[in-house]
């Protein structure tokens, strides 16, 4: 059957619906030849046994997604303090009212551009603290936001980019009210970077998004994760993930779609950053990202490193490149 394979841009599957369009059929031919004799019932129970195990795995892929770690709330983490940079804590609150915290690093001039700095799903603002410092003393300003439910800010429900698309919004705005007519660039790591490619275009003052290891749709990332696990294709139990993520009051798996935003990237110049090693995020998916994304464009897929590992592989490299992309792409000719 092919009721329950998602299409590559993640769009319009109702998991949930497909999962039983595929599961009950199969169930009810089991239990109806079933009085046919031993070889259809013992049939029966293979199906049976099956479709438990198929619930079993959508269990657990959906509990792995939803679960809420204590070290996305740690009370103490580095903060700029410690690197001696300047800083403020600000606030702002997101349209759906969510109260949101960041550390902003003023540059020396008030023209200098914005740089939004993204963490990732279960991270917060202190792990991108690095970079972070290192833009700040190139020259730019630099924004380091907590998404909802992480670090210092408001301790919310979660999603894999869609609630968070609104929290960099607010991000955004509270940017160009500090320095109006500015240009702003972004800078995400895994899911940060999924939710610039989702926002940033939407925003005429972000001139440039780099996006490190971003998930080109939330589901391709996570049949990736169960193919990595049990070595066959994890596409097959996206339905059955569906059937619990709905009981956690999530968005849809169909509703992070980064990809889909292509046309919106256009006036913006986009520098996709991969790892040939991950096993988080497919490799392949910063060349879907680059293929699919309008000139101005750069590519650069490091062999062998895990996730987001091009920073700390070479941090002199990694911080040079991304400084020299938003120095000529925000302040330089964008071409």
């Amino acid at each position: 059957g092919q009721a329950w394979r998602p299409r590559p841009d993640g769009r319009g599957i109702d998991h949930h619906r497909a999962g039983l369009t595929w599961l009950l059929p199969r169930l009810g031919r089991a239990i109806r030849g079933s009085g046919a004799g031993s070889a259809a019932r013992a049939a029966a129970a293979v199906v049976g046994a099956a479709a438990l195990a198929w619930l079993g795995g959508g269990l657990f892929v959906s509990w792995r997604v939803n679960r809420f770690p204590r070290h996305m709330r740690r009370a103490f983490t580095f903060t700029p303090w410690e690197l001696q940079v300047p800083h403020r804590t600000v606030g702002f609150v997101a349209r759906d009212g969510v109260r949101l915290s960041a550390w902003y690093l003023p540059p020396e001039s008030s023209d200098a551009p914005r740089v939004i700095v993204l963490h990732g799903y279960r991270g917060n603002r202190a792990e991108v603290l690095g970079i972070g410092s290192h833009l700040w003393r190139s020259g730019f300003g630099v924004l380091l936001p907590d998404f909802r439910g992480r670090g210092g800010s408001e301790r919310r429900r979660i999603s894999m980019g869609a609630w968070e698309a609104t929290d960099l919004a607010a991000a955004i705005e509270w940017m160009e009210g500090e320095a109006p007519d500015v240009p702003v660039g972004l800078l995400g790591y895994s899911m940060g970077g999924s939710v610039a490619l989702m926002e940033g275009g939407r925003h005429k003052l972000v001139r440039a998004i780099a996006a490190d290891c971003a998930y080109a749709t939330q589901a391709g990332v996570l049949s990736y994760g169960v193919q990595r696990l049990i070595r066959l294709r994890g596409d097959f139990l996206l339905p059955a993930a569906a059937l619990f993520h709905r009981g956690y009051r999530r968005p849809g798996f169909g509703e992070v779609t980064p990809i889909a935003h292509a046309a919106e990237w256009r006036g913006r110049a986009l520098f996709f950053i991969g790892a040939g090693g991950d096993r988080t995020v497919a490799p392949s998916d910063a060349r879907r990202l680059f293929d699919v994304a309008p000139e101005p464009k750069l590519l650069w897929v490091p062999p062998r490193l895990p996730h987001c590992g091009a920073y700390f592989d070479d941090r002199d490299k990694y911080g040079r490149l991304v400084a020299q992309f938003f120095d000529h792409f925000l302040r330089g000719e964008r071409t």
